[in-house]
């Protein structure tokens, strides 16, 4: 006797292959870990006369909802949960810079300059910038990765 498979379509089960069965699960225990990744508690506990607050960020669809927030009809929710948590590894990594580096990454990705304006600036060669600006990059992989 072989195994039967069901999913949940239009408020009814419907039978399914195995392989159609494991790709659903696959991509909803998917969206279960993002729903847990973007609920998680903040860990900043503080006490007033005896209490614990806890700070909870929590980003919910019923809140964008009753903001009327509009959602494009290819709006991805995974993609944007990874997007969310890549931006918050980013800013970790940038962080953990010195001043210079810091400053080199400002002025090349988000001021615009060009490595030669940067390099006169700091009086060094645009070859100069180059070479940093790669070992900074490196520099920010890294701590991207040991976040994971």
């Amino acid at each position: 006797m072989s195994k039967k498979y069901f999913i949940p379509c239009n408020k009814k089960l419907v039978e399914v292959s195995e392989e159609v069965y494991r790709c659903y699960k696959k991509y909803e225990d998917k969206e279960k870990y993002f729903m847990q990744v973007l609920k998680k508690d903040k860990i900043e506990v503080t006490e007033e006369n005896g209490t614990q607050i806890k700070e909870r960020r929590e980003y919910s669809l019923d809140v964008f909802l009753k903001n009327n927030v509009q959602f494009p009809d290819d709006y991805n929710l995974e993609e944007l949960a990874i997007k969310s948590i890549m931006k918050e590894k980013l800013n970790k990594a940038l962080n953990k810079l010195d001043n210079m580096e810091k400053y080199i990454i400002q002025s090349l990705y988000f001021d615009n300059k060009t490595k030669t304006q940067l390099g006169k600036e700091l009086g060094i060669t645009h070859t100069a910038i180059s070479k940093r600006e790669k070992k900074i990059l490196q520099k920010l992989k890294y701590y991207i990765e040991i976040q994971d």
